[in-house]
Parts: C-alpha cells; sequence; structure tokens
C-alpha cells in the first residue's frame, strides 16, 4: 500500500471478519450500501490480503505512486488495472484511491469510484452494491467523530460506485431490485451524503437503522435517500408508506441541516418515528424503503431540540458551513484499453446528472463541481529487464504518468518508436540503449530522458542465489541490533493494523520458501521480532568480476519502515567492496515502504575496479526511536559481460583506442587519444576523426547559402550540378568553392529555365553528405 494511504483510516472502529465473495450485488435489498463503522479496517484487511496474493508474482515495477497508463480525459481519472486496482472480481478500492490521489492530487472533497463495464464477469465492491467511507471530518454535531488524515487536507472521503454494467438504463433510470425505489444517481447521493448522515440518534425514539448509517425503517424522512420512508399518518392509528416513486426520492429537511445547508430552525418537516408496530411481515427497522406498506403503531415525535440534546450543535453551523463542494470521478478500465463509448458516456452522465441532481435535491441551496481542472504533466519510465540476453531480448516499458496527458512518445534508441502508454520492444542487437518518454499535455511536452537505460549482450551469471541452499552468505560480526539480525529462513507474516509489516512468503516461485529476513518468527505482536537498536548486514560470498565488464545487480527485496514511533526514519543500504570488505562504496539507498516484494536492478559497473575479492553487503537498521522495520531479501543474480576484443588485438575494447582495426601496439604519434590507424590526422592532434555529415544546407536569402558547421572540419568544398529533366537520374556537379574556410558562400548564378541547381557541401577529408536541390 501507498503510504498515503498506509496513514488513511487508521481512527476508524474495528469491523469483525469478512469474507471478500460476494453474489451481485442486487441480489438483496439490505445490500445496497455497503457503509458502516469500520468499514475501513475492512478494506485494509481486504487490501493486506490481496498484497500478499501478488507478492509472489509482482515485478515490483510499482513502487512508484503513479499507475501504468494513468491518464485524465474527459474529465475524468481514468486508471488501468494492471491487476492491482481489480483482484479476483473484487475492486481493490484502496489500490484505486491511492493511484487516482497520485493522478489528480488531493483537491477534491469527494473521490467517485466507477469501474468499466468492458472488464470480463461482474466486478463488485468490497462491500454492498456501493459504499462511503470518510477521511477527513472537521464537523462536530453529526454523530461522527473528528477525523485528520494528516498525509491528507482536503479529501473528505470517497465512493465506490460498483461496475457500470449495475447502470444500464444510465444514473437516472430505477434500478432492478431493492424494492424499485431507487436509481443510480439517488445511490450516489446516499453515499456521497454519508459523509455526514445518517448517524445522529435522539432520546425519544431510535433513529438509525442498518448499520447504525442510515435512518430506521419506521422513521419519517420525507423519502430521504438516507432511507426511512415518507410516512402518511392515516389518523386511525396506522400508518401507510408513499408509493415507491415517492421513495428514496431527495434529501429531507434534517439531511440538509446535516450538510450544513439548513439550521435548526429551517427544518419545517416533521421528524417521527412509529414506535411499537403492530404489522411487521419481515419489516424492521433495518429494513429497505418500501411503498405502500402498512402497519399499526404509536407515532412518536422526534422535536429538532432533542437532537441536538443529544448530539450537540452541528459546527460549523449554517451559513458559516460550506455549501461548494468538488468531486472527482475515477473510471477503471483494463489494462491497456481505452474506455468504451458505453462507459464513457455512462461515467460522463453521472458526472454532470451529480451537478444536477444535488442542486435540485438540496432547493439549489448546495452544489458541486466535477470538472477535473487541468494539471501539469509529468511522468517518469521504468522497465524489465534492464539488462539482459543475447538479442534479441524483449523489454517491457512502463509509464507512470500524472497530470492532463495527452499522448506519450517511447524512444528505444535503436531508431523504433512507440505512442503506448506501456509498450513492449524487442531489441536486436547487442549495446547500451539509451531510452526517453516523452509525455504531452498540458504545461508540457516533458521529456525523460535515461542514457545508456538498456544494457543488451552475452551477459554471464556471476552469483546467483535463490537462498533454498546455504551457499555462504555470512552476517557482519559488527551488528549491533537487540533482537532482528539477518536469517534464512521461511518467513512468518506479521501486521499491524491490518497491514503487513514482514512477508508471509518469501520471493522464489514455489516450491520456493526460504529468503533472508530480518527475524523470521512473528512473535507476540508485530514489533516483537522485527530489528531494534542498531543495524544488522548480510554480506555475499566473494566473487570475481576480473575480465568482466558491465555488471549488473538484481535482487527481489521486502522493505517496511514506515510504521511506529518514528516512521520513514531507517534506510535500507546496498554496497559493494572490491577488497574483501575491508572498503565499502554506495550503490543503492532504499528509503520508501512498502509491503510487497519489490525488484532492483543496478549496474554495479564503474562503481570499484574489477577484481577477484569483490562482495555485496545489504544492511538494514532501527535507528534511534524504536520504529517498525522489517527487511528481506531473496532472488539475487549478478550478471555481467565479458570484456570483449572485436579486432582480437589483444587489447579490450574498453582499453583500445582503435577499437575494431588490429594494432596490438596502440600506436598514437600525436597522442590524442585516438589510435593512429583510427586518425585521419595522425600528426595533428586537434585533428582525429573525419567530419561528420553536414546537418543542413540552404538559402538564407536571395544569393546566400549558408551550412551547419560541423566538428573536425576546417574547410569547407562547395559543389554544384543542375539537373536536367530531359536526362532523368542523370547527376553531374563541379567544385564552385574548395577549401572555404566559412560555413556560407555568395551565389549569384541562376539556372536556366525548365531545370534547377542542387548544392553539396562536405567538411575538409569527408565524402559530401548532404544535398539541397533550388527550384
Amino acid at each position: 500500500m501507498k503510504p498515503a494511504c498506509r496513514i488513511l483510516l487508521t481512527a476508524l472502529m474495528v469491523l469483525g471478519p469478512i469474507d471478500a465473495t460476494r453474489a451481485p450485488a442486487h441480489a438483496a435489498t439490505t445490500d445496497l450500501c455497503g457503509t458502516k463503522p469500520g468499514l475501513g479496517q475492512l478494506l485494509k484487511e481486504i487490501h493486506s490480503r490481496n498484497v500478499a496474493s501478488r507478492a509472489k508474482t509482482d515485478s515490483g515495477t510499482l513502487q512508484l505512486q503513479g499507475g501504468l497508463g494513468d491518464r485524465i480525459q474527459s474529465n475524468l481519472l481514468l486508471l488501468e488495472d494492471d491487476g492491482d486496482l481489480v483482484v479476483g472480481g473484487v475492486t481493490d478500492t484502496l489500490e484505486i484511491l491511492s493511484r487516482a490521489l497520485a493522478l489528480g492530487g488531493d483537491r477534491f472533497d469527494f473521490i467517485t469510484i466507477l469501474t468499466a463495464g468492458s472488464f470480463p464477469g461482474n466486478i463488485s465492491p468490497e462491500a454492498g452494491f456501493a459504499f462511503f467511507e470518510p477521511v477527513n471530518n472537521d464537523t462536530t454535531g453529526i454523530g461522527l467523530p473528528l477525523l485528520q488524515d494528516p498525509a491528507l487536507t482536503v479529501l473528505r472521503g470517497f465512493m465506490n460506485m460498483n461496475d457500470l454494467d449495475e447502470y444500464p438504463g444510465g444514473p437516472t433510470a430505477t434500478l432492478a431490485g431493492f424494492n424499485g425505489v431507487v436509481s443510480g444517481i439517488e445511490v450516489l447521493g446516499q453515499e456521497a451524503g454519508h459523509w455526514a448522515e445518517a448517524y445522529v440518534t435522539a432520546s425519544a425514539a431510535q433513529t438509525l437503522g442498518r448499520d447504525a448509517a442510515h435512518w430506521n425503517f419506521y422513521m419519517n424522512t420525507q423519502g430521504s435517500v438516507m432511507e426511512g420512508n415518507r410516512w402518511l399518518d392515516n389518523g386511525d392509528g396506522t400508518f401507510t408508506t408513499a408509493p415507491a416513486s415517492q421513495q428514496f426520492d431527495g434529501y429531507s429537511d434534517l439531511d440538509l441541516y446535516l450538510w450544513g445547508l439548513l439550521p435548526p430552525a429551517g427544518i419545517t418537516e416533521p421528524i417521527f418515528v412509529i414506535t411499537n408496530p403492530t404489522s411487521n411481515p419481515g419489516q424492521g427497522r433495518f429494513s429497505f424503503p418500501l411503498g405502500g406498506f402498512t402497519t399499526g403503531g404509536t407515532r412518536t415525535n422526534v422535536p429538532m431540540a432533542d437532537i441536538l440534546a443529544v448530539n450537540g450543535s452541528r459546527d460549523p453551523a449554517f451559513p458559516a458551513a460550506p455549501d461548494e463542494f468538488t468531486m472527482a470521478f475515477v473510471l477503471v478500465v483494463p489494462f491497456g484499453q481505452q474506455p468504451t463509448s458505453t462507459d464513457l458516456l455512462l461515467a460522463t452522465q453521472f458526472r454532470t446528472e451529480w451537478e444536477n441532481w444535488f442542486a435540485t435535491a438540496t432547493g439549489g441551496r448546495g452544489s458541486f463541481t466535477t470538472t477535473i481542472p487541468d494539471i501539469p504533466v509529468t511522468g517518469d519510465l521504468s522497465a524489465n529487464p534492464r539488462a539482459g540476453g543475447p538479442a534479441p531480448l524483449t523489454v517491457q516499458f512502463s509509464s507512470r504518468l500524472a497530470g492532463t496527458v495527452t499522448g506519450v512518445l517511447w524512444d528505444f534508441g535503436d531508431g523504433a518508436t512507440s505512442t503506448e502508454p506501456n509498450p513492449a520492444h524487442t531489441y536486436q542487437s547487442n549495446r547500451l540503449f539509451s531510452v526517453s518518454l516523452r509525455v504531452d499535455g498540458f504545461a508540457g511536452p516533458v521529456l525523460i530522458e535515461k542514457t545508456g537505460y538498456i544494457a543488451v549482450g552475452n551477459f554471464m551469471p556471476v552469483l546467483v542465489d535463490d537462498f533454498e541452499l546455504a551457499s555462504g552468505w555470512t552476517l557482519d560480526p559488527l551488528d549491533t541490533v537487540t533482537g532482528g539480525l539477518w536469517e534464512r529462513a521461511d518467513p512468518v507474516g506479521t501486521y499491524a493494523s491490518g497491514m503487513p509489516v514482514q512477508p508471509e512468503d518469501d520471493h522464489t516461485p514455489a516450491p520456493g520458501t526460504l529468503c533472508f529476513v530480518t527475524g523470521a518468527a512473528a512473535g507476540a505482536s508485530p514489533g516483537a521480532n522485527d530489528m531494534d537498536g542498531g543495524v544488522t548486514s548480510l554480506l555475499s560470498p566473494l566473487f570475481s568480476l576480473v575480465g568482466m565488464e558491465n555488471a549488473w545487480l538484481e535482487f527481489s527485496y521486502w522493505y517496511t519502515n514506515d510504521l511506529g514511533s518514528a516512521p520513514g526514519s531507517d534506510l535500507f543500504h546496498v554496497e559493494l567492496s572490491n577488497d574483501a570488505g575491508a572498503t565499502w562504496a554506495p550503490v543503492q539507498i532504499i528509503a520508501s515502504s512498502l509491503s510487497r516484494w519489490r525488484l532492483s536492478q543496478v549496474r554495479l559497473g564503474g562503481l570499484l575496479p574489477a577484481t577477484s575479492q569483490m562482495q555485496v553487503r545489504f544492511t538494514a537498521g532501527d535507528l534511534g526511536a524504536n520504529s517498525l522495520v522489517e527487511a528481506a531479501i531473496d532472488d539475487i543474480a549478478i550478471v555481467a559481460l565479458p570484456l570483449a576484443d572485436q579486432d582480437l588485438d589483444g587489447v579490450t575494447d574498453g582499453a583500445d583506442n582503435c577499437r575494431g582495426i588490429f594494432n596490438p601496439g596502440q600506436e598514437d604519434a600525436d597522442l590524442d587519444g585516438p589510435g593512429d590507424l583510427c586518425d585521419c590526422e595522425p600528426a595533428d592532434p586537434g585533428i582525429s576523426a573525419r567530419p561528420g555529415e553536414v546537418p543542413l544546407l540552404d538559402f538564407t536569402g536571395p544569393s546566400q547559402i549558408r551550412w551547419s558547421a560541423i566538428a573536425q572540419a576546417a574547410v569547407y568544398d562547395l559543389y554544384r550540378g543542375m539537373v536536367d529533366a530531359s536526362q532523368p537520374g542523370f547527376y553531374g556537379h563541379a567544385c564552385l568553392g574548395p577549401d572555404l574556410p566559412t560555413a556560407f558562400f555568395s551565389e549569384t548564378a541562376v539556372p536556366p529555365a525548365g531545370s534547377s541547381y542542387y548544392y553539396l557541401v562536405a567538411g575538409s577529408a569527408s565524402s559530401p553528405a548532404f544535398l539541397r536541390i533550388r527550384l
């Protein structure tokens, strides 16, 4: 889970065991809304279970906040499911929320999640047909505790509105089931309403019904979307609910008070509860609204003064309470897909209809804005694998996009390009390739470039270990931790607030079970066997990189450090030695915490001179105030390319001053670096290479030709020829200006009618390389 969401919801009550499998959401009338106290714990438990189930196959490429191909489109936060957003046909709402916040930022009061109908099968939320979960609450007197997420300041809460397939008639059409009283937009009205209601109680009668988050079935709510019913008092001791078309129909005066849109004195609708109902054919206070139902009972009025006395006055109160709100709509689509026209239309209808519905339901007292403001584009790129081969080698590239993105352009460094967000590309030759990603959109384009990012070659294994067998890894005798030493074992999972701290499984695919972990046992609590009071280091066996180049280290790791009294303060260090551990050079410092296995690929080549006494060291610790810190390492591989000598002159390519031409003596008369056989002027240290191509030749006026100056060219030769239409394919030219010291020439000649001149220019000692025709 991303750090922002790990902090999220920590103040909520705990719910009991849950079952993530469920029937289609409309199967039962009581299953409309899954909002209830403790829902946050349920979401965290399902999220942590999903993380554990993904741990063995996660490539680790999701360690950045943004998601694969996430973008803003049609005023929607569009997220592509990469296997983390929908797991086993059930949404992982906390993962969706984290990705939405990474894309759109913490700038909306509410976030509403919709899942595309283009997913195969039925996609369901974790609870109910739909649900709301609070994040921040600064209002008292509404029956909710104060909530303040330290990582989020604007977001009040988020809604999961289910698969768009559940709304075939659009957001204003009545849904199948649910006693025929509710439409999709009214479901959204209830979920949004949960940020402030229905939680208040009274001493006169029980106002709360299902899950203590909806109004009592026997409460007169004038047909509120927060449930209850529109009850008609027949005057003879009996009461009848209004027809289904008048139930679930908007917000009551009490609802508007709880929203902060009415003062207590503005409530004119009678609030009463039917106590001791006499006719109860399957209906109770937890029941869903129902039209045309009659019961006897006692009318118990609930004066507003009673509600205020029990719950306190709303603060902030009308008119100081906010009446303008913002909401961002999220649409989750399958990986690599554009939303279908149907899904895009439905999601847009939900967005626009919500603005209209809320204004109507509040009598114009409140409003919502649902457009997504333009956000400057940013991005990053990753690849897997970054080193491998020999060619052909297929590499999966991934983009991390944020902001109002209109398109991307990849350059793979071998002449190939792609406009897909997450393309796969096959390299056909062995060498280092630089990769760039251009992100187009608002305040763009932004160019992300990584030099020598992909290495393709005949890599040889130097050290490969999955830790299933003992192979010479040792602990540093100077370790200072008082608990949580590295050990090769089958780890036992530990959890804090429903979140994994230590992995339950190693990273190696079954039947693998072992990894190196800092204290494998679980203990009586998450902190019973984690690291405390110092550092612990794991040292590899010695290995040799003599005769090797372009070495790479790859390993899978688990690291959590963001829980406890000093979250985020401890670092995980990876180091390299070439003198058997006498001295160390840093390779990587890991600060980010994530409760899943991740993959790291780092280049070792060039960090230290190659010796036969190479060694890597992994160091984790808990320094200063105690916090929950756990680390694990698995599936390590060090690979490298043998030093090449393509011209077989006994000097490896990395040291050869004339690579590709046999010159065992490495002669260099002018001492300018390039060997004499590769030096076009071996006696002149100022000139070594032939001039390159002239990139531009053009007229800058009616009579002046200019071209771009090039390195290594002291003078230029300018040629002119005439194209004769009667002799197609024939070209002839003569030197117009030899040994020109400047990059321009004055030309006064005009070609005869019906013909044209062409020009070409060459730097000294270069073949003519560029043609420009003058018409």
